[in-house]
């Protein structure tokens, strides 16, 4: 019982990490040339710029993964519709490897991994 407690603490804890760290970083810029904004005398409707933005969330598969697509992300799409979540599923040594191979070319937003692989990649710069 006291480690299921400790789970769902840690699960609840990360999902917060995600939440205030995505609500406060600036998305990524695609390579994609932005889109003009309409001059300013165009109506309001055609002022407001609206881009698709998507994250990229990598982190444990099974109950953690479950938990993240039907609780967490839900949560998210309530508060930010326009942006697309994406969960890719492994154990925190691959996330890491992946994390690693892509360090020049980043394509995962948020790891979710145990802490000492967290420290492992923190220390190698990642």
């Amino acid at each position: 019982m006291k480690k299921k407690a400790l789970s769902v603490l840690s699960i609840f804890a990360l999902t917060g990490s995600l939440l205030v760290g995505c609500s406060s970083t600036p998305a990524p810029q695609s390579s994609a040339p932005a889109p003009t904004p309409a001059p300013e005398n165009a109506p309001a409707a055609e002022q407001q710029v609206q881009l698709e933005d998507s994250l990229i969330v990598s982190g444990n598969g099974a109950t953690v993964e479950k938990l993240m697509k039907d609780e967490i992300f839900k949560k998210f799409n309530e508060k930010y519709p326009n942006v697309k979540l994406t969960y890719v599923s492994g154990v925190s040594t691959e996330i890491v490897a992946k994390v690693k191979a892509q360090q020049n070319a980043p394509q995962i937003d948020i790891a979710i991994i145990e802490g000492g692989e967290q420290e492992k990649g923190r220390l190698e710069g990642l």
